[in-house]
This record gives structure tokens, C-alpha cells and sequence, in this order.
């Protein structure tokens, strides 16, 4: 794992981590701890991108389809590169719940680890939920996927999903579920996904108006002339 490095990069740049933590400390009275409103905006992005999408801008549905499925692939291999747990493991995030959560996880984890796969086969479909996986953030990185397709082909979106992006790039890194260095290697999973589907799609649309302009077949012609 790869936690200790990391860690690093967040001492160097502490006053990031500190201004996302005072930042989410003075929005206590608007978003209290236990709202999770981290998860809650990400999938409120999530539903309201594929909703204008499908019904305002159809003709670009099929992009933002297959950006997100390239992400969340491309998200799940990732994990597998440099995997880390999260800063949860060196020091406490402002939020109670995530807190709790953080450490549920952890005892999970550790149980795994110690009990290999036996343990696994006894006590893991009750107990593996969702695994602990910081780098890279994809909660950041599906946001901004939804806040790049926003800019491109729904700009009345633009000024709630700013806000609803800022306050997850802010809450990864004050709960502790993230490491600076995390949200920058997700920001670039989504751009590479975007991406990849508009050239993924223009090379259909190629290939299907090579095919539409190909010379029809005459089935009455001979077959050995």
C-alpha cells in the first residue's frame, strides 16, 4: 500500500487539507455531520446529468452514457495501481458519521487480512459492503465527469453542480476519506473517459457512414461473372 506516501505529499501541503477543514467546519450550521450530504450530492449529479441528458439533449446521452461506464471501469482498475486506505489511518475528519464508517471499514479489512480466504467465505456477504480504496477519488472524479458534460451541453446546470463539486472536493479530504494527491488522478480519470467516448463515438459514426455510402449489392446479379 502505498498510505505512507501519501501522507507525505499531505504533510508537504497541509494548509490545503486545513482550509478544506475549516471550509467544512463553517458550513456546519447549513450541512450538519450526520447529513451525509457528500454522498447525497454526488448522486443527485449522478440523476439529474442523465435526466437532462435523456430528455433535453438526447443526442448527447449516448456520450455521457458511455463516459461513465468507461469511468467506473477505468476507476475499479485504478484501485489496483498504487492502492491506499485513506488519511482516516493517521488522523480523525471533522465528520462523526464518516468517522465511524471509516472504522467499521478498517476492522473489516483487517479481519479480511488476518482471516484470508476463509474468512471471505464465511463472513463476506455480510460484512464486504464496499472495499477501502482511496486512490483515486471517484466520488471527485464522477462529479467533475457530470460538471464537464454540464459545461459542454447544459449550462443552466452550471451554477448548482459548481457548488455541489465544490463541496465534495472540499468534504473528501476534510472527512479524511481522501488524500490531496486523490482528487487530481480522479479529476484526470474523468477527463480521459470523456474523452475516450467522443472518440470512441466518432469512430462509430465513421464507420457507419462508410457503410451507408458503400454501393448497394444487386441480388440479381451472377455470382461468377
Amino acid at each position: 500500500e502505498w498510505d505512507s506516501l501519501y501522507w507525505s505529499i499531505d504533510q508537504a501541503l497541509y494548509p490545503l487539507v486545513a482550509g478544506a477543514i475549516a471550509i467544512r467546519t463553517a458550513l456546519l450550521p447549513i450541512i450538519p455531520h450526520e447529513s451525509n450530504y457528500y454522498m447525497v450530492a454526488f448522486i443527485a449529479m449522478f440523476y439529474a446529468s442523465f435526466s437532462y441528458q435523456a430528455l433535453l439533449a438526447p443526442h448527447k446521452f449516448r456520450a455521457l452514457f458511455l463516459a461513465a461506464l468507461i469511468f467506473q471501469g477505468a476507476g475499479a482498475l485504478a484501485y489496483l495501481v498504487m492502492p491506499a486506505l485513506g488519511p482516516f489511518i493517521y488522523e480523525t475528519g471533522v465528520t462523526p458519521t464518516q468517522t465511524m464508517a471509516q472504522q467499521g471499514m478498517l476492522d473489516v479489512y483487517r479481519d479480511l487480512v488476518a482471516g484470508g480466504p476463509a474468512w471471505v467465505a464465511e463472513n463476506g456477504d455480510a460484512n464486504i459492503t464496499a472495499g477501502l480504496a482511496a486512490m483515486p477519488s471517484l466520488h471527485t472524479g464522477g462529479s467533475f465527469l457530470f460538471l464537464l458534460f454540464a459545461w459542454r451541453h447544459a449550462r443552466v446546470l452550471m451554477p448548482l453542480y459548481c457548488l455541489l463539486f465544490g463541496f465534495i472536493l472540499v468534504t473528501s479530504i476534510a472527512s479524511r476519506w481522501h488524500y490531496l494527491i486523490d482528487l487530481p488522478v480522479g479529476l484526470a480519470l474523468a477527463w480521459f473517459s470523456a474523452w475516450s467516448a467522443d472518440r470512441l463515438i466518432a469512430w462509430q459514426d465513421r464507420g457507419a457512414k462508410t457503410t451507408e455510402a458503400a454501393p448497394a449489392s444487386n441480388p440479381d446479379a451472377p455470382l461468377i461473372t
